[in-house]
């Protein structure tokens, strides 16, 4: 697929959520999703301004820290998005480019969430600044390993009062928003020699979905046990990345420097530095999503004291690839700036190795059997792509099947395989979800065949989304005829580089598939 969610049973995740992106009817939660057993603290010490417009993130049940539960594997999100493996994400940025008149034909633009700011909004407990540590982080299906947006050690906290903003250090790379994220936290606030001792300020996981608002801000608030932080999010449509780099030289003397990022569309600003220079210095790099083609404009706020201080600007346009460099003069110091701009990596141009789900390069996490082996093994996104995963799912949804296996002695296309079989025994009706007792129109199920008709092995002689949709609405649309053919050695050799190395007894099983071809009436 070229854009949109990602289709897989997701259980808890998927499927639960209202209009507001909280989570709804789930056994044992309150409307927001929090545990309704949970004796959270309800006496605020103060409330934020904007409370109004602030919508509540609901917290995925079993998924705290402090009790453990978020690594009892009790739930398949935690087995998806790898929850037990608390590494830190670091893929690269795409090299393989294909350079056609002047521009990259492979690396496109994205759809990315952007992080704007997280505020500490809410406090329980009255203690004026409290020193706060822990991490909030990101995991996305492009790679399932944590990409931190906050990560402060309990030696080294923070101080931080109601109402301000918490300074980021990350994300180290851009939020892939091809499909549901999971935002995983564990804040605290430290009161006493021992941990033991410390306030939870949050703690859990929530998700936010690619559906929803595009290219707005929006403020979504985060409720724990002696507080609450908002976040100010966008969902960036056709965004590319900003790799910011800034660095500070020839300094005269000591100065506050204040440095904010706003990107094209937005009101909204990302701080990203807020501190004393004293010397020559490389400040933290940055990561920004920028809607392709717009501008970026950075700000710097120098200042030697509180009366006195002076702003500078500097903007750039965003694109696919390239470097962009700015210097600016002041009386305390050069400031060096230079931003590269790129690309995520996508499913599209990748390697793949492993089996089941997930197949991974290194450090790499991609889901697939929605994927048509075709683009995985070199070939680029198209309709025709779409129109397989499109078929894919028409497939889960009539067998009740994942496309994909990671049982002993089953392939990785074994959904495929299975319905391609049952189709040549003249048995389609029998792929039916078991789950349905038998209990469903003949006609709609037979209309299945229109799923492998979208999965057809070769591109050209798929349908078109339209004339597939047809087929389903349609009681006196044409339905194709497939025939069976077998001997097709290559279209094995595809699916088995696409879905993995198998073990011996799956490879003979894919061997042994019937590959159906589309004929005329």
């Amino acid at each position: 697929m070229t854009s949109g969610t990602t289709l897989q049973d997701m259980n808890a995740i998927a499927s639960k959520h209202d209009a507001s992106s909280n989570i709804v009817d789930i056994s044992g939660c309150d409307e927001n999703g929090r545990s309704a057993t949970k004796d959270r603290k309800r006496a605020l010490v103060a409330s934020d301004s904007e409370d109004n417009d602030v919508l509540d993130l609901g917290i995925i049940p079993e998924s705290t820290h402090r009790d453990g539960s978020l690594y009892r594997n009790t739930h398949s999100w935690k087995r998806d998005y790898n929850v037990d493996d608390r590494s830190e994400t670091r893929l690269p940025d795409p090299t393989d480019c294909d350079i056609r008149n002047g521009e990259c034909i492979r690396h496109r633009p994205n759809r990315v969430l952007q992080i704007f700011s997280l505020k500490l909004a809410e406090l329980t407990v009255d203690l004026g600044p409290v020193e706060l540590y822990g991490y909030i982080a990101v995991r996305d299906y492009l790679d399932t390993l944590r990409n931190y947006v906050v990560n402060i050690s309990r030696d080294d906290p923070i101080l931080v009062k109601q109402g301000s903003l918490i300074d980021m250090a990350g994300p180290k790379r851009g939020i892939d928003l091809i499909s549901t994220i999971l935002v995983e936290y564990d804040m605290r606030i430290k009161v006493g020699e021992e941990e033991r001792d410390d306030y939870q300020l949050i703690d859990g996981v929530t998700d936010i979905a690619d559906l929803g608002p595009w290219n707005c801000a929006l403020k979504k608030r985060i409720q724990g046990d002696c507080g609450a932080v908002d976040l100010t999010i966008a969902r960036v449509d056709d965004a590319v990345m900003a790799n910011i780099e800034v660095a500070v030289s020839e300094v005269q003397s000591s100065f506050h420097l204040r440095l904010r990022c706003f990107i094209g569309g937005y009101n909204e600003g990302i701080r990203l530095f807020n501190g004393t220079v004293g010397e020559s210095r490389h400040l933290k790099r940055s990561v920004v999503a920028v809607v392709d083609g717009s501008t970026l404009v950075l700000k710097f706020k120098v200042a030697s004291g509180p009366s006195s201080s002076v702003e500078r600007c500097c903007s750039f346009k965003a694109d696919t690839h390239g470097l962009d460099t700015r210097e600016i003069k002041t009386g305390f110091g050069l400031i060096s700036v230079k931003v590269t701009w790129s690309t995520l990596l996508t499913v599209y141009h990748l390697g793949y190795t492993g089996s089941g789900i997930f197949h991974k390069t290194g450090k790499i996490t991609v889901i697939v059997g929605y994927i048509d082996p075709e683009f995985i093994n070199g070939h680029g996104p198209s309709a025709e792509s779409d129109v397989y995963s499109f078929g894919v799912v028409l497939l889960e949804i009539a067998c009740g099947r994942r496309p994909t296996s990671r049982g002993p002695g089953q392939a990785s296309a074994a959904l495929l395989a299975a319905v391609r079989e049952m189709y040549r025994r003249n048995q389609i009706l029998d792929a039916a979800d078991k789950r349905v007792d038998g209990e469903f129109d003949m006609l709609q199920m037979e209309r299945l065949l229109t799923g492998l008709w979208c999965v057809h092995h070769d591109p050209v002689r798929r349908p078109l989304v339209t004339q597939a949709v047809d087929v389903l609405r349609s009681h006196d649309a044409k339905l194709p005829v497939l025939q069976a053919v077998r001997g097709f050695g290559e279209i094995h050799s595809l699916e088995g580089q696409a879905y993995g190395d198998l073990p011996a007894e799956d490879s003979a099983y894919l061997h042994e598939t019937t590959y159906l071809s589309a004929t005329e009436d």
